[in-house]
C-alpha cells in the first residue's frame, strides 16, 4: 500500500477517541504548552525512521514479537504477546466506554442506560467491516474517518468564530490568566514543563512507532523501508495538523464559554471542568447537522482505534500463540 494511506491510517490508529476530546481540555487548562511536544517529532522521526523501521523492513516477519525471540528468546516474545494483547484489550475497552458514555449519550440525547446497547453496536459494526476487508479495509476506512476528524473540527472552529463575533475576543488578556507560566525545566514534581512534555512526547512517539504491532504491521504493508519511513513521516505531519486544530478549538471554547458563562453546566467553573467544556459547547453551541458531524468525528476517532486494535491483536494472536501451538504439536508428532 502506498505511504499516504498508510501515513493517514497510522495517524487515526494513535489518534482515540479520548485525545480528540482531551487536547481542547489541555489547551484550556494548561495553555499551549502542552503543544510544546510537537518539536519532539522530528527526533521521533530521525529515530523512527533511519534506524527502526529499516530493520524491521529488512527482517521479514509478521508479527513484531518475532524479532525478540530472534535476538532475546521466546520467554521474552511471550511475555511481550501478554503485555500488548493486555494493553490493546484493555485500551479499546476503555475507547468505547469512553466515547459512548462521555461523548455520544450526552450528545445525542440518551438515557446513560443505553450504555451498554449503542457500545455493542459500535464493536459489532467495526468487527464486521474489519474482518471482511481485513487491514485494507481498516487503513481506507481510517482515511475517511480522518477526513471526517479533520472537517468536524474545522466545522467547530468557524461556528464558535461565528457565535463570538470578534476575532479580538481570542485574544483577550483575560482569559489567560489562569495560565502558569512556560516553565522550560525538567520537574518530575511538576505535570506540565517544557522538558517534560518533549521527554514523554519523544518517548511515547519512539515505543510506539518503533515496537507495536499496530504500527509496524503497517510498515510491513508497504513495499520497502523508503516507504514505510515515509508513512511515519506522514503520520507525524497529520497528528501536527489536528493537535493545533484542536488547541485553536480549546482556545476559541474557554472564549466561548468566558463571554457565556450561562451557557455552562451549574456548578461548574473553566478551569476545573475544561475536559468538559467541548463536549459541552458540542451539545449546546452547535446546530444539529453539525453536531451530528461531530459526533461522527467523534464515532469516527474511536473506530479506527478499535479497527486497528482488533486487526493487529488478531495478527498477534495467530502468529505469536495459535501458529506456535501448531508448530510444537507438528513437531511432537513428527518426533
Amino acid at each position: 500500500m502506498n505511504s499516504m494511506m498508510i501515513g493517514i491510517s497510522l495517524f487515526a490508529t494513535l489518534l482515540s477517541t479520548l485525545s480528540y476530546l482531551a487536547y481542547p481540555g489541555e489547551m484550556i487548562k494548561y495553555g499551549p504548552v502542552v503543544f510544546t511536544g510537537l518539536a519532539a517529532f522530528p527526533v521521533a522521526n530521525w529515530i523512527v525512521g533511519k534506524y527502526l523501521i529499516p530493520r524491521f523492513m529488512s527482517m521479514k516477519v509478521t508479527s513484531a514479537y518475532e524479532i525478540l525471540e530472534i535476538k532475546l528468546g521466546k520467554g521474552t516474545r511471550n511475555l511481550a504477546t501478554i503485555f500488548f494483547l493486555s494493553l490493546r484489550f484493555l485500551w479499546m475497552s476503555t475507547i468505547v466506554y469512553a466515547t459512548v458514555d462521555s461523548a455520544l449519550i450526552p450528545i445525542l440525547g440518551l438515557s446513560q442506560e443505553m450504555v451498554p446497547a449503542v457500545s455493542i453496536i459500535l464493536v459489532l459494526i467495526t468487527v464486521v467491516y474489519t474482518t471482511m476487508g481485513s487491514l485494507k479495509a481498516v487503513v481506507m476506512t481510517d482515511v475517511l474517518q480522518t477526513v471526517v476528524m479533520f472537517v468536524g473540527v474545522i466545522l467547530a472552529i468557524v461556528v464558535i468564530g461565528w457565535k463570538v463575533g470578534s476575532v479580538d475576543a481570542f485574544f483577550n488578556p483575560s482569559l489567560f490568566d489562569h495560565w502558569e507560566p512556560v516553565d522550560f525545566s525538567i520537574n518530575a514534581t511538576k505535570r506540565m514543563t517544557v522538558g517534560n512534555i518533549f521527554i514523554m512526547t519523544l518517548v511515547w512517539q519512539v515505543c510506539t512507532a518503533g515496537s507495536d504491532q499496530m504500527a509496524i504491521q503497517r510498515y510491513l504493508a508497504t513495499k520497502d523501508a523508503r516507504t514505510a519511513s515515509r508513512s511515519y513521516k506522514i503520520s507525524l505531519a497529520v497528528s501536527c495538523g489536528i493537535q493545533l486544530l484542536l488547541a485553536i478549538v480549546g482556545l476559541m471554547v474557554m472564549a466561548y464559554f468566558t463571554y457565556f458563562p450561562g451557557q455552562m453546566a451549574e456548578g461548574s467553573t473553566i478551569y476545573q471542568d475544561a475536559d468538559t467544556l467541548f463536549p459541552r459547547f458540542i451539545l449546546i453551541g452547535l446546530p444539529a447537522g453539525i453536531t451530528g458531524l461531530i459526533a461522527a468525528a467523534i464515532m469516527a476517532a474511536a473506530m479506527s482505534s478499535l479497527s486497528s486494535g482488533l486487526n493487529s491483536s488478531s495478527t498477534v494472536i495467530q502468529e505469536d500463540i495459535i501458529n506456535r501451538v501448531r508448530k510444537k504439536k507438528a513437531i511432537l508428532f513428527l518426533i
